[in-house]
């Protein structure tokens, strides 16, 4: 009788422990992964006539393997696979999340179809760090434009159709590129016309502080390591010694521009510039052999003999180079340097005996002149290998998917370029060209390169639109600025882009004398400086648990003592009674 009552009480108190266990069950159970969502501004075409439109943007994150997955409907005049995917990678970067670690899936609605295309790219990077931050977002504000490397938020088209459909659903903010192509007049109108504010912001810290009221990021001062500075002055040095060992004896007009570049260079060294003063040396140095060759009268037979050797001695190091072993960005952008210059020397020297098998023989010994040089400052960027900093997971398989990636990045671009503006593309379809051979032929980094500054040379095409001659200096002092940001957190971060931070360097010389040439080298800068983004990094991580099923576990650990210590006192009372 004793152990049926027994029985009785242990089937009473699990009766009552079941339903609470099972409530919280159900709840955790039917949590929502995180998410969230935003409104998109963008256009449509009707009758070759632009109107304004809008989209809804959902994001789902689960834990996962860092895959994106893209649902658009109905499906966009330009696709927008490739531009999410870059605003996905710039988010997580610019907070510094390590997303391989999650699963992302973005799905877009709209009523009718819309253009798309990179122009959602800003509004997807914040949506992304809002959802992985966990910090709500305005719903009665929105943003357009695209996202470029570092942040940056580029122009975009239909500016006035997009803020007249954002007043027309009742929007209160609209957040547009600050390099837009409508000046202060224009935007005062437009606002007071739609009784809607529309801000001006330059970056995903802007933009996001606009749509949420908090300050993500910080500011960060671009402090160059001392082995950097000191290599780079080894290298102007060497560089700019051999001005002086090839410069000839006989001085003649051709010798005047060597000069003049001669002098630059070691200005720019006395200023601590050492990247301009070897790129000064080195345009030199070409018009110094070019003038000795000439004086030496060189014949045919001396010609050829000169560029097997130097043909030979390109292939040699080529060989050498393709077996350093490549762990970090530098390391990367040190390979891509060294191998531009020897494929150039190589094209400079088969073009020597073209021009040569044609009697050209001026432009036989230029082209020689130049690929000797070439080779030569190929070598002396090869100090660069083995730097230390912070390792990725570089090697062929992962540089070739890098490539590929930026060259879709450039091509749909391209094309949303082409969907509003008279483009004017041979610059940009020659490097993309390029790429691809590079591509082609093997050489993977290369093929990043040349797609890296393609992708620059159409973002500079859109900042560019609208801005007057006088607003050139505002646009570059703005560039230097962000670009030391970028840089500087790189720095911070074990990371240094040579090839990023020398160019930045070099449109600071350039900013009083080719404002456009300093422009063109500060979108390489920003650009170039952002290739980690495409690697990951080497390290041993545990996978995460959503928390969610850490507490289904909690749960599961729960119910289990529960059960065992109303079974275990029930036999305990059942055999001392």
């Amino acid at each position: 009788m004793q152990n049926f009552n027994s029985k009785l009480r242990l089937k009473e108190n699990m009766k009552k422990i079941i339903p609470i266990i099972f409530l919280l069950l159900l709840l955790v159970i039917s949590s929502n992964a995180d998410s969230g969502e935003m409104k998109l501004l963008a256009t449509s075409e009707i009758n070759n006539k632009l109107y304004g439109n809008g989209a809804d943007l959902f994001l789902e994150i689960k834990p996962g393997s860092g895959r994106i997955f893209i649902d658009s409907f109905p499906l966009t005049k330009l696709d927008t696979v490739m531009s999410t995917r870059f605003a996905n990678e710039i988010a997580c970067d610019f907070i510094d999340k390590d997303c391989v670690r999650y699963d992302f899936f973005y799905t877009i609605r709209a009523n009718t179809a819309i253009v798309g295309g990179p122009s959602a790219g800003a509004a997807i990077s914040i949506l992304t760090i809002s959802v992985l931050e966990d910090i709500p977002l305005r719903k009665d504000a929105a943003i357009t434009g695209t996202i470029n490397s570092g942040g940056l938020i580029g122009p975009v088209s239909g500016i006035k159709e997009k803020a007249t459909y954002a007043s027309k659903i009742n929007m209160t903010k609209v957040m547009i590129p600050r390099w837009s192509n409508i000046n202060e007049t224009e935007l005062e109108n437009m606002s007071r016309k739609r009784n809607i504010e529309i801000k001006k912001v330059s970056n995903l810290r802007e933009a996001f502080y606009e749509m949420t009221g908090v300050q993500i990021g910080k500011n960060y001062s671009l402090i160059v390591s001392s082995d950097y500075v000191n290599k780079m002055k080894n290298i102007s040095e060497k560089i700019c010694k051999r001005s002086l060992e090839t410069k000839p004896q006989i001085i003649n007009n051709r010798t005047k521009n060597a000069d003049e570049l001669f002098e630059k260079g070691k200005t720019a060294k006395d200023q601590g510039k050492y990247y301009s003063s070897a790129s000064y040396c080195f345009g030199a140095n070409v018009q110094y052999r070019y003038a000795s060759l000439l004086n030496e009268d060189l014949s045919e037979k001396d010609i050829i003999e000169i560029v097997n050797e130097y043909k030979n001695k390109s292939s040699d190091f080529k060989d050498f180079i393709s077996r350093k072993e490549i762990d970090t960005i530098t390391d990367l952008q040190t390979l891509m340097v060294v191998t531009e210059r020897i494929i150039d020397s190589k094209e400079y020297l088969d073009n020597s005996l073209v021009e040569l098998m044609g009697n050209n023989t001026n432009m036989s010994v230029y082209n020689l002149a130049f690929g000797i040089e070439r080779l030569n400052s190929a070598v002396s960027w090869s100090m660069f290998f083995g730097d230390n900093g912070k390792t990725f997971e570089i090697n062929e398989k992962t540089i070739k998917e890098s490539c590929l990636e930026k060259i879709s990045e450039v091509e749909e671009r391209v094309e949303y370029v082409k969907q509003y503006f008279p483009y004017p593309s041979d610059s940009v379809n020659e490097e993309v060209s390029y790429a691809h051979r590079d591509y082609n032929n093997g050489d993977y980094s290369l093929c990043l390169f040349k797609a890296s500054k393609a992708k620059a040379e159409i973002d500079i095409f859109l900042n560019s639109i609208g801005i007057k001659k006088e607003q050139l200096g505002l646009l570059i002092d703005e560039r230097l600025g962000q670009a030391e940001q970028i840089i500087g957190k790189q720095i911070e971060n074990n990371v240094f882009p040579i090839i990023g931070f020398s160019y930045y360097e070099y449109a600071k010389s350039l900013k009083d004398t080719d404002q456009f040439s300093s422009l063109l080298y500060l979108e390489y800068a920003i650009e170039l400086s952002k290739l980690d983004i495409y690697f990951k990094q080497e390290s041993f991580k545990l996978p995460i648990i959503e928390e969610k099923y850490l507490i289904l576990f909690g749960l599961g650990f729960i119910w289990g003592f529960l059960v065992c210590f109303i079974w275990v006192r029930h036999q305990f009372i059942g055999k001392k009674k």
